[in-house]
């Protein structure tokens, strides 16, 4: 019967050793290193800015797991929009109204999606040029020279 004791001894330093290790532990270090960590799945959807003023990206969210990035694009002016271009880093993304037709009527809202690979953790999303109604563009220049050039392409094809 004399072991008992022994044991009791070996189980509250035990336990404080396990109770010291939870009181130094950093409370969110795994989440933080989880955030940082450029090799694996996106955890937090990308930061949003628009270089257009009156229009505006918001309620970002991942689908399909974290394979595709999903936004909306608000448009808080009282003109009518027919094109927009979201860039990511390197990838750009045109949404287009067919000729004719409105992309975001005014107050509207537009759900836009572009592939996840394209964007690090540290890349927003940036809304760079939008052409408004009476062919009137704004936005980052360079964008805005594209955007009026893949449009006076696709009225050359016929609108599709």
């Amino acid at each position: 019967m004399t072991y008992k004791r022994p044991l009791l001894a070996i189980a509250v330093l035990v336990a404080l050793v396990a109770t010291g290790y939870l009181l130094t532990a950093r409370p969110g270090a795994a989440v933080q290193k989880k955030l940082t960590n450029r090799k694996g799945p996106r955890t937090l959807p990308p930061s949003v800015k628009s270089e257009v003023e009156g229009l505006a990206i918001t309620n970002v969210r991942f689908e399909n797991g974290d394979e595709m990035t999903a936004y909306d694009i608000i448009n808080n002016t009282d003109r009518s929009v027919l094109s927009v271009v979201v860039r990511a880093a390197n990838a750009s993304l045109t949404l287009d109204a067919d000729p004719g037709a409105v992309l975001i009527p005014p107050g509207g809202l537009r759900v836009g999606r572009i592939i996840t690979d394209n964007i690090k953790d540290d890349t927003p999303l940036v809304l760079s040029a939008a052409t408004f109604e009476g062919e009137t563009a704004e936005g980052s220049p360079e964008d805005v020279r594209d955007m009026q050039e893949y449009r006076r392409e696709k009225r050359g094809r016929g609108g599709k």
